[in-house]
């Protein structure tokens, strides 16, 4: 079967003043993957997740998303189209939630003023991701006064909400308690199949029963590990 490559990373090169963060990393996505990256804290995960989402820059490579080619010499105007296009969403490790609103608003007030759909739409789309975050029960309360993991799986499903092709997470499981981690991997393996998964993180444990493939990160190089293929699951549409 033909697989269609999402994103293609050739000779990818960050310093930090004299050290490499990341050492000519090349590395090709499959439309579809979960992939989990191990690695020590200081390894250079979370910077090459930031390189790819275009939020960092690097001294040299070539970056394709898609139909999108980035390289160090990138125009800014040329990120902004690349960002407008909404095929990347990125859920860094703090967690990216409005506290001052509730859980269904955190969904459906981008939805609606941003993206602009319905407010009937907007709330129905939300409340649809909520109760596959098992949130049902938090739709009303503030984003301040969830728990540590709740949170998480809001900051989750608000990306999941705007449909990106890509979704990138950086270090999602860290600092939570085990029913946490358990809900985390429970909402992640029921993502669409089309939707392409990399997660970074230095407990590999915690992914390790839903990615198709397994790499590692040392000292800025990148390398393949074997993998436990998943148990196949019904994958819901997030429409």
């Amino acid at each position: 079967m033909n697989q269609t490559v999402c994103i293609s990373i050739r000779d990818l090169c960050k310093r930090y003043k004299k050290f490499a963060v990341l050492n000519h990393i090349t590395l090709e996505v499959n439309t579809g993957e979960r992939i989990l990256i191990s690695g020590n804290n200081g390894s250079g995960k979370s910077t090459l997740l930031r390189c790819i989402s275009q939020l960092e820059s690097y001294e040299n490579g070539v970056i394709r998303i898609g139909n999108n080619s980035f390289s160090p010499n990138c125009t800014t105007h040329i990120k902004n189209v690349f960002y407008q296009q909404r095929i990347l969403g990125f859920v860094m490790q703090q967690d990216a939630v409005w506290p001052h609103l509730s859980t269904k608003e955190n969904i459906s007030v981008p939805l609606h003023y941003v993206i602009g759909l319905s407010k009937k739409e907007a709330n129905r789309r939300a409340m649809k991701l909520i109760d596959q975050a098992s949130l049902l029960h938090k739709q009303n309360d503030l984003a301040e006064t969830l728990s540590g993991g709740e949170k998480r799986r809001l900051s989750i499903i608000r990306t999941l909400a705007l449909k990106p092709e890509i979704l990138l997470l950086d270090e999602i499981t860290a600092n939570l308690d085990k029913t946490s981690i358990v809900k985390i991997r429970t909402l992640l393996s029921t993502l669409p199949t089309n939707i392409t998964m990399i997660a970074v993180s230095h407990q590999p444990e915690d992914l390790s029963s839903i990615i198709t493939r397994h790499l590692c990160m040392k000292s800025g190089e990148i390398s393949e590990l074997p993998y436990q293929a998943p148990e196949e699951a019904n994958s819901p549409s997030y429409t």
